[in-house]
């Protein structure tokens, strides 16, 4: 509402806020002992009083990040137009989580948790929906200023604010994912908390980009289950699924057109979601179209038609503090005008056509200095190919992101990148990612046996890559500029001699003595000590031995003989491992939307005696998890329902 200036509209939820003030922090003080507030949005009625009294159900018996929602909605209000207070109710929702969580781990960061993350899952220690709403807040905050919070005020917060660990990551084939928290239990309805840390907290966006490649990755598997997690009530988009926002803060335009088109089409069926479905059987239409259809709980869905127009206005304008970020997300080949708001009382207004922005007029003028064009060649460029070298959903069997798909047909329909494209087109047509790592410099990508290195970053003098087990035949630099590669057995090392003015990326292309693929593939499992263990198991097919499970390789696998009895493959390890970190790929036939598979593992004590470490489903190929840090020289997975075509285990602390 904000954002189209709608002001007055937000009057009623500030005055829900502050007319329910008192009960919050009544209910801080009885329910917890705490001078502070505590509030939960989804459980108390218009005028703050609880519906289920203290006996909660499970899905919001610790969720209590309304708190700091309902903050920084008011706190994002006051930098959009200045004229109320409300500090007071932003020092007891902080307050409560201060006094609430005061535990701190060896480095001295808080631990935030066990609470829920939103409703969706429960027992989560530094849950990301918390963690990172504490960060936004907190920062929204500060940025107001000393003279406006009080030195008291700034001192306390800058404390807090340093003291919150860094958002959780996980580890899956080789490559880093958001996560919920560094601990988690459950699932119960259709959320991704993963991806608050994108929107609504904004701590990785496009113009964060410190994890923004993680996050990517993560929005394109976003999907299938990968760590046991029942993935029946997943969605692609709908309702308050806020997935089209996310993608445009991700800086996806090809993503966010694609998911607006269905929200606006509004004809995808709940239970279809998943599948993005077009079909209209059984579809009953709308009599008043602006209500939308009821995809989680009621029509009017006010959920599904606040998440569309959020997203399509964050695809034209982002901010953070100062800065304006203009057409972040928007598709080279649509056409807008516009009228939108943006912090400090400022107005924009854009008309853009055919690729180019025809109309810009900001209000103050002085805001002017604060646009970020990202609208241009040089941005468009840039984003294709680090999509492009970003991208390794080919090694989880999903479709990848839309836009690092580059294919010949588009030059016609892109209106700003065409020529480009036309020229330099090869670099990323029927490409994947690796076998290089990103990094500051660029990205790699690759087909066959050749390589292309996109570099991106001016500043770039220098690049040392590992070396890969195959040599390189040629080089070509295939646009402007001069580059050197030179290798040995310890590295591939790039010198970049002479970066072109105003270009926006350097391609070097390597043609290499054999195929990247299979390298790329056992990248994953580079850090796995099973390959210093022994595999043995309770039996086997002709052809299936157990030693397929450990040979890096997810095209072989381990497959028991059929029997009524649970199967077991085992790994025997010449001395006692530290280990925190298993991943098994399953050789399931078909991974089927809401279908698990048992399994459990196993390790051996000190005393030999077998212990159980886990005992769940698997909902898909991939199952990967942490856990404490456990000892043992015997760690096995048994399981009736498939082969096994990897099992590895780590030490995350190596």
């Amino acid at each position: 509402m904000i954002a189209s200036g709608d002001f007055d509209l937000m009057k009623p939820l500030k005055s829900y806020v502050f007319s329910s003030f008192g009960i919050a922090k009544a209910r801080a003080k009885n329910w917890f002992g705490y001078d502070s507030a505590a509030v939960q949005v989804e459980a108390v009625n218009l005028k703050g009083l609880s519906v289920f009294g203290k006996r909660l159900p499970p899905h919001l018996s610790s969720h209590f990040l309304a708190g700091i929602e309902l903050t920084a909605m008011l706190t994002d209000y006051y930098i959009f137009n200045p004229n109320e207070k409300f500090l007071a109710c932003a020092d007891a929702y902080i307050e409560f989580f201060n006094l609430k969580f005061p535990k701190k781990d060896v480095n001295g960061k808080r631990i935030i948790g066990p609470t829920g993350a939103v409703e969706t899952y429960q027992g989560v220690i530094n849950s990301v929906t918390e963690l990172t709403g504490l960060k936004y807040l907190l920062g929204r905050l500060l940025s107001i200023g000393k003279n406006e919070i009080g030195e008291s005020r700034y001192q306390k917060w800058s404390s807090f604010l340093n003291e919150l660990p860094e958002v959780s990551t996980r580890t899956v084939c080789g490559k880093t994912l958001l996560a919920v928290g560094d601990r988690y239990i459950g699932r119960e309805i259709v959320e991704s908390p993963e991806f608050y840390s994108v929107f609504p907290f904004r701590q990785i966006t496009h113009y964060k980009n410190n994890m923004l490649d993680a996050a990517r990755l993560s929005f394109a598997l976003r999907m299938i289950s990968l760590d046991g997690i029942n993935d029946r009530q997943w969605v692609r988009t709908g309702g308050w699924s806020q997935m089209p926002t996310v993608s445009a803060y991700l800086g996806l335009p090809k993503e966010t057109a694609f998911l607006l088109g269905i929200n606006f089409h509004d004809r995808t069926p709940y239970a279809d979601s998943f599948q993005a479905s077009e079909s209209l059987e059984g579809f009953v239409p709308k009599r008043f179209p602006a209500f939308w259809n009821a995809h989680f709980d009621w029509t009017p869905d006010q959920c599904h038609g606040g998440v569309t127009i959020n997203a399509l206005q964050s695809m034209l304008v982002q901010y953070d503090d100062r800065k304006i970020y203009l057409l972040p997300s928007f598709p080279e080949n649509w056409n807008v005008d516009f009228k939108l708001y943006a912090p400090y009382n400022t107005v924009i207004e854009c008309s853009y056509k055919d690729g180019k922005i025809v109309l810009l007029r900001v209000t103050p003028e002085s805001r002017k200095a604060d646009i970020v064009n990202l609208a241009t060649l040089e941005h468009r460029i840039q984003t294709m190919g680090r999509v492009a070298g970003t991208d390794y959903s080919y090694l989880f069997g999903v479709d990848p992101l839309l836009d690092g798909v580059i294919a010949p047909k588009d030059i016609d329909t892109q209106k700003i990148s065409g020529g480009w494209l036309s020229k330099y087109g090869e670099s990323l047509y029927d490409t994947k990612a690796g076998p290089f790592k990103a990094g500051d410099w660029g990205v790699s990508v690759f087909k066959g046996n050749t390589i292309y290195l996109h570099i991106t970053n001016p500043e770039t003098k220098e690049i040392t890559l590992p070396p890969i087990p195959l040599s390189i035949m040629k080089t070509e630099v295939l646009t402007e500029g001069k580059v050197k590669v030179n290798s040995d057995a310890q590295r591939i090392k790039v010198t970049c001699e002479g970066y072109p003015k105003n270009s926006a990326d350097v391609i070097v292309k390597l043609e290499m003595s054999g195929e990247i693929l299979p390298i790329v593939e056992k990248q994953g499992y580079e850090n796995s000590l099973s390959k210093t263990a022994t595999a043995s198991a309770s039996n086997e097919q002709p052809g299936f031995p157990a030693k397929n499970a450990i040979d890096n390789d997810d095209k072989t696998e381990w497959k028991a003989q059929p029997t009524d009895s649970t199967n077991y493959l085992q790994l025997t390890f010449p001395k006692q491992e530290s280990i925190s970190r298993a991943e098994i790929h399953f050789a399931l036939p078909v991974a089927t939307i809401g279908k698990g598979y048992p399994f459990e593992i196993q390790y051996t004590d000190n005393t030999g005696k077998w212990i159980t470490l886990f005992n769940e489903m698997t909902y898909g190929k991939i199952w990967a998890k942490p856990f404490d840090k456990t000892l043992t020289d015997k760690i096995r997975v048994k399981s009736r329902s498939a082969g096994i075509s990897q099992f590895d285990v780590y030490n995350t602390e190596k």
